[in-house]
C-alpha cells in the first residue's frame, strides 16, 4: 500500500470497484464478499443441494468459502453442514 501522502484521494473509489464482462462497474467490498450479501433464499438452496449431493451420492461438495461462513454464522443444522463438509473437503484434499 503506497503512504497517505501518495494516494490520490479522488480515485480511491476506484481502487474498490471491478469491472465485470461488458466493462460495467460493480462495487465490491474490500474483503472480497458478495455485494449485495447472500440472501437467507439462496443459503438455504446451497444447503439443500449439499445435503442432497451427500445423501444420494456420498460425494462432498465443493462449495464456496462465502457460503460455508455464511451457514455456519446462522448455527445449528447449517452450522453442523458447513463443518462437516469442510472436515471432509480437508480430507479429500490431504488424500
Amino acid at each position: 500500500m503506497p503512504p497517505a501522502d501518495l494516494v490520490d484521494v479522488e480515485h480511491l473509489p476506484l481502487l474498490r470497484t471491478r469491472l465485470l464482462p461488458g466493462g460495467e462497474r460493480m462495487t465490491n467490498c474490500i474483503c472480497g464478499c458478495t455485494a449485495p450479501p447472500l440472501t437467507n433464499n439462496q443459503l438455504d438452496g446451497w444447503a439443500d443441494c449439499a445435503r442432497y449431493i451427500l445423501a444420494t451420492t456420498g460425494c462432498s461438495p465443493m462449495l464456496p468459502l462465502e457460503v460455508l461462513r455464511a451457514l455456519w454464522k446462522r448455527g445449528g443444522e447449517d452450522r453442523a453442514l458447513a463443518e462437516k463438509l469442510h472436515r471432509v473437503t480437508i480430507a479429500e484434499v490431504a488424500a
